[in-house]
């Protein structure tokens, strides 16, 4: 749901596009039922909920048409993040889909870590790239964390996104450091291995 042009064949695709996201979160559960899981609202959905109040406010506050009931996150036992309110973690590292892009790797880290004023990561350039800044307060960073998707889709040519993913690693003592795992070509290299 967007204002950008859409593919004619794609059009009235949405229930399967629900279904293929339902059947990763069951995945999830079957490979990680004792993990806390968390779907933090992108612009995606914030399109939706935007798309409703334009174009259907009389249903737009149906609790069935929810980003929870969509996608019955309460079934794959997820917890639903709104739109850039994030997850801090240990109260040091926040976790956003991000609202701002700038053009080049690192850039958009760089200016959420301006804005946001301290550590975290955000997923919405779908590009690789990490910031730090020391100043009075310490040293702080800000990451942006690639994407999964393919990288060659029908509405951008040769958009300039890296596939990949971070790893975040905290210590009781409040520290963390992250590993940004860039997947060229399929394949990612991580503790030696090449992995396909």
């Amino acid at each position: 749901m967007s204002e950008f042009a859409k593919d004619p064949k794609k059009i009235g695709q949405l229930q399967d596009d629900l279904n293929q996201v339902k059947s990763y979160f069951a995945n999830l559960q079957t490979i990680l039922p004792n993990t806390r899981k968390f779907l933090t609202k992108g612009t995606h959905e914030y399109r939706w909920e935007k798309y409703l109040q334009k174009h259907a406010p009389e249903v737009a506050g149906l609790d069935a048409l929810t980003i929870e009931e969509l996608f019955e996150l309460k079934d794959y036992d997820i917890e639903c993040i709104d739109y850039e309110k994030g997850i801090l973690i240990n109260g040091v590292f926040l976790v956003l889909h991000g609202d701002i892009v700038s053009t080049e790797s690192a850039y958009t880290a760089r200016r959420h870590l301006d804005s946001k004023g301290g550590s975290g990561i955000c997923n919405h350039t779908h590009r690789l790239g990490s910031c730090y800044k020391r100043d009075r307060y310490g040293i702080r960073g800000w990451w942006e964390n690639g994407c999964l998707c393919t990288l060659n889709p029908d509405w951008i040519t040769n958009p300039n996104w890296q596939q990949g993913f971070s790893l975040v690693h905290f210590t009781t003592a409040g520290r963390f450091w992250v590993e940004q795992l860039p997947i060229i070509n399929g394949e990612l290299m991580y503790g030696g291995k090449l992995w396909s």
